[in-house]
C-alpha cells in the first residue's frame, strides 16, 4: 500500500511541470490598445469660401455721409501649413468677388460697389487633434468702384491690411471645414471723375464672416 501511495505522488509531481507549461501556453495574451495619433495639419490645401461682407465708405473731401456696403463674398483659397507638436503656422492666399454695394449717398454719388477682394496672410494656431484654432493677418486687396451716374465712373484698386481668427475642423483625413471672421482697413484714396473732379474717399471697417470647404493633401 505504501508503495502504491508513493508511486501516485511521484506521478503527480512529475505531471505538474507539464500541466503548468500547458496552462502557460493557453493563457490569454492581452495587447495594449494602439495609441491614437493626432491629426497631422502639415501640407498643402485648396478650397472655396462663401460669406457676408460689410464695409464703410465716406467721401472725406466732399464731407459726404458715411455709407455701408453690404453683400455676399465668394471665392477660392490655397495655402500650406507646417505643424510642430500642437503648434501650426502657415501661409494662405485667397481671391474672389463681392456683391457688396450702396446706392446714392446724398452727395451726388450714384453708387458704391466693392467687387474684387483678396488677402495674403500668415496664420498661426493651436491644434487640438482635428480642431485647429488660429489667428491670421497680412495684406488685403479690394476694388472699390464709385459712380456719379451714367458713364462718370471711377475705380481704384485699394491695398490695406487684415486681421482675423477662425477654426478649422478636419471632417476626414482630407476634407477640412472652416468658419472665420476677417477685418480689413484700406484708408483714404483719391478718385478722379469727369472734369478732373477729385474726391478723396475713405474705405474702412470691412467685416467679413465666411465659411469654407477645403481639400488638404
Amino acid at each position: 500500500m505504501k508503495k502504491i501511495v508513493l508511486g501516485l505522488l511521484a506521478a503527480a509531481l512529475s505531471a505538474t511541470p507539464l500541466f503548468a507549461a500547458d496552462m502557460a501556453t493557453r493563457a490569454p495574451v492581452y495587447k495594449a490598445a494602439p495609441v491614437q495619433q493626432m491629426f497631422n495639419w502639415s501640407g498643402f490645401y485648396v478650397g472655396g469660401y462663401a460669406g457676408w461682407m460689410n464695409g464703410k465708405s465716406q467721401d472725406v473731401s466732399g464731407a459726404g455721409p458715411e455709407v455701408s456696403l453690404n453683400g455676399g463674398a465668394f471665392g477660392g483659397l490655397l495655402g500650406v501649413n507646417w505643424q510642430t507638436g500642437n503648434f501650426v503656422w502657415g501661409l494662405e492666399g485667397d481671391g474672389g468677388w463681392s456683391t457688396a454695394d450702396h446706392g446714392a449717398d446724398g452727395n451726388n454719388f450714384a453708387w458704391f460697389k466693392d467687387r474684387f477682394i483678396g488677402n495674403l496672410r500668415v496664420r498661426a494656431g493651436v491644434a487640438a487633434d482635428r480642431a485647429l484654432f488660429y489667428v491670421a493677418g497680412g495684406a488685403a486687396f479690394t476694388d472699390l468702384k464709385i459712380s456719379h451716374g451714367g458713364s462718370d465712373l471711377a475705380s481704384e484698386m485699394r491695398v490695406g491690411w487684415t486681421v482675423g481668427a477662425g477654426i478649422d475642423y478636419a471632417a476626414t483625413q482630407n476634407l477640412v471645414l472652416r468658419l472665420e471672421y476677417l477685418y480689413a482697413g484700406f484708408g483714404e484714396k483719391n478718385y478722379t471723375f469727369i472734369g478732373n473732379d477729385v474726391h478723396r474717399v475713405n474705405y474702412d471697417n470691412q467685416n467679413t464672416v465666411r465659411a469654407a470647404a477645403i481639400w488638404k493633401w
